[in-house]
């Protein structure tokens, strides 16, 4: 005769085995599982409750998670101290004024010096005005605009005397003269003079005296320079009277030489 399993011993250990694995606390919210088509699941928890957690210095409010703050600050003032606590790579150098990041001496596009002008077309603009070619002789490309000048010419300083004369401030030496060659343009140039070295002295200027100028029709002024003495430094600037007030433009530093001075 078979030996009789002792039910009510079995389910007594079957229950307690029941009640002790449902004793054990859950480590987080049940992960929601998303079935994929293509036989992958995809598990996510959400952590949307601190339920069933336990939290070490960590906050959990209803739409974030905050992590503990550790303050503290960084002394680190030249590039020696970053030298002190990094690694610096190929591109990074510690300078006199700090951390430098290297140029890149590489040329990136094909051609880019103009040594040939194997890679690169040059057409002219439809209408004629504009051009464009590779000039051999400088490797460089070259862009020229062709277009009529639209600018007037106000004074060819032909008759310095009959429509200037000299102003300056007290204690300046100085003066104008006629010259009729060297200019760049016109028919002739006015010279000037000027000494400010005694004290008191700060400028001395060529004033027009031929009447009032109209000159609202031009968005600039030009005017042609040649400085043979530039020490101590050396300025332009235009001043008139405009409808009874006195206005003055910006200075321009002159340097030794022509220059072309635009005053907008």
């Amino acid at each position: 005769m078979p030996p009789r399993t002792p039910r009510g011993l079995l389910l007594v250990v079957l229950l307690g085995l029941s009640f002790m694995m449902s004793a054990v606390p859950a480590a987080a919210d049940p992960p929601i599982v998303t079935e994929n088509s293509n036989a992958s699941r995809t598990v996510v928890w959400d952590f949307e409750t601190a339920t069933n957690l336990t939290l070490r210095d960590l906050e959990l409010p209803v739409d974030r998670l905050i992590l503990p703050w550790q303050e503290g600050s960084l002394t680190w003032v030249s590039g020696d101290d970053f030298v002190a606590n990094g690694t610096l790579d190929a591109g990074l150098t510690d300078g006199a004024a700090g951390l430098e990041l290297a140029a890149d001496p590489g040329n990136h596009v094909a051609g880019g010096d103009f040594a040939s002008d194997s890679d690169w077309g040059f057409v002219d603009g439809s209408t004629g005005n504009v051009t464009s070619w590779w000039d051999a002789a400088n490797s460089v490309a070259v862009l020229g605009h062709n277009s009529a000048s639209t600018e007037s010419q106000w004074d060819s300083l032909d008759e310095v005397f009959a429509r200037w004369d000299w102003a300056h401030s007290p204690a300046t030496l100085g003066g104008i003269v006629q010259n009729l060659t060297g200019q760049l343009e016109g028919l002739g140039r006015l010279g000037m003079s000027i000494n400010t070295e005694a004290s008191g002295a700060t400028w001395g200027a060529a004033r027009y005296t031929a009447g009032t100028v109209d000159w609202s029709s031009a968005d600039r002024f030009v005017v042609w320079v040649e400085a043979s003495d530039v020490d101590p430094p050396l300025s332009l600037n235009i001043t008139a009277v405009v409808a009874g007030e006195f206005r003055t433009t910006p200075e321009t530093a002159l340097v030794p030489g022509w220059q072309k001075v635009i005053i907008a």
